[in-house]
C-alpha cells in the first residue's frame, strides 16, 4: 500500500514536471519563431526597397504616408529572374499593439509585432542631418531611404543602388 502511495505521488509529480517542460519548449519555439520572423521580415523590407522598380508604364513608383506605403518593385519568380511586382508595407493596430506588414500579390509577411509605436518616414535628403517627411507621393522622385520607426528603434531601409 505505502509502494502504491509513493508510485502515485512520483508519477503525479512526474507528469507535472513534463507538462512544465512542455510549457517551456513551447514558449521557446514560440520566441525563436517571432524571432525568426523579424529577421526574414526585415531583410525582406529591405531587399524589396533595394529593388524599387523606376518608371515602369507611368505607374507611381512609391507613395505612402505614416501608416503604409506602396510601391513598385523587381520581386523573384520561382523560375528564378525577377518581374515587376506591386508591394505594400502596412502599419496595423490591434489590441496586441502595432504591427508591421509587408505584402505582395495579396501574401503578408509579419515584420515585427507587438509594438507600442510604428510610423514610417520618408528620407527626402540625407544632406545637413537629413531632411525627412511623413508623407510621399509622386512618378518623378522617390526618397533615398524610408525609415520604419519601431518603439524606440528605426529600421531605415535605403531605397534602390546608390553610388
Amino acid at each position: 500500500m505505502v509502494a502504491l502511495a509513493l508510485s502515485a505521488i512520483l508519477f503525479i509529480g512526474a507528469h507535472g514536471l513534463l507538462d512544465a517542460l512542455g510549457a517551456h519548449v513551447r514558449g521557446i519555439q514560440e520566441a525563436a519563431r517571432d524571432a525568426n520572423a523579424r529577421a526574414n521580415g526585415s531583410a525582406r523590407v529591405h531587399q524589396a526597397l533595394a529593388d524599387v522598380a523606376l518608371g515602369i508604364d507611368s505607374v507611381p513608383s512609391l507613395t505612402g504616408d505614416a501608416r503604409h506605403v506602396e510601391f513598385m518593385s523587381w520581386c523573384d519568380t520561382p523560375r528564378g529572374w525577377k518581374q515587376a511586382c506591386s508591394q505594400r508595407i502596412d502599419l496595423q493596430y490591434s489590441r496586441e499593439g502595432w504591427r508591421v506588414l509587408i505584402s505582395e500579390g495579396g501574401r503578408a509577411q509579419l515584420v515585427r509585432g507587438a509594438l507600442r509605436r510604428a510610423e514610417l518616414r520618408y528620407l527626402m535628403s540625407a544632406d545637413y542631418g537629413g531632411s525627412w517627411r511623413e508623407r510621399w507621393e509622386g512618378t518623378v522622385m522617390i526618397p533615398a531611404a524610408i525609415g520604419i520607426i519601431m518603439d524606440d528603434d528605426t529600421l531605415l531601409a535605403p531605397i534602390g543602388v546608390r553610388r
